[in-house]
């Protein structure tokens, strides 16, 4: 459904140049029109469809990051974005993207001015770059469960790595400072 040209930093070590993942990637990325006729912008309708089919922790990356609270600050108004409803429209449809085993391309906003990321999340997400011109196309159109693996285990190193810092003194003055405003 989806062709992508990022991938976060994993070990591309015994991964094949190009292969299926199902989750999608908003960064450098390209589809058809008869993909995209599947995306549904309605982060409400496509929380309740993944919770119904019991589809939270393929959809959060085997639970290694938690996506649905992107579709729910959508919903709550927090978050205004369509890459969260198109990756759950993918997940939906049961549908693929073909992925690079190294980033072809890198996000400029991943270094802190981007709209939706804050600059420390960022530090985790600069993909390895790689100029590679040999890309060899995947003989089947199945998921490869390493790639996943090691991306679940990317977020979770992500996830630990972000949680251990506790906020500077000055980011905990400013965030009480919003809380006493709002």
């Amino acid at each position: 459904m989806h062709i992508a040209a990022y991938i976060p930093p994993i070990d591309p070590a015994e991964l094949p140049t190009l292969y299926f993942y199902g989750q999608a990637s908003c960064w450098g990325w390209a589809t058809w029109k008869r993909a995209w006729k599947a995306y549904n912008g309605d982060a409400r309708m496509l929380k309740a469809k993944i919770e119904e089919r019991g589809m939270v922790d393929a959809f959060n990356i085997d639970n290694s990051y938690n996506f649905m609270r992107h579709l729910e600050k959508n919903i709550d108004g927090k978050l205004n974005t369509w890459a969260i409803k198109w990756q759950a429209s993918v997940i939906l449809s049961g549908g693929l993207c073909l992925h690079p085993s190294r980033s072809l391309v890198r996000n400029i906003g991943a270094d802190g001015t981007g709209a939706h990321m804050k600059k420390e999340e960022a530090e985790g997400m600069r993909g390895n770059i790689t100029d590679q011109v040999e890309l060899n196309f995947p003989k089947t159109l199945t998921e490869n469960t390493t790639a996943r693996g090691r991306i679940a285990a990317h977020y979770r190193s992500e996830r630990k790595r972000l949680e251990v810092k506790p906020p500077t003194l000055a980011k905990r003055i400013q965030n009480r400072i919003k809380n006493l405003l709002s």
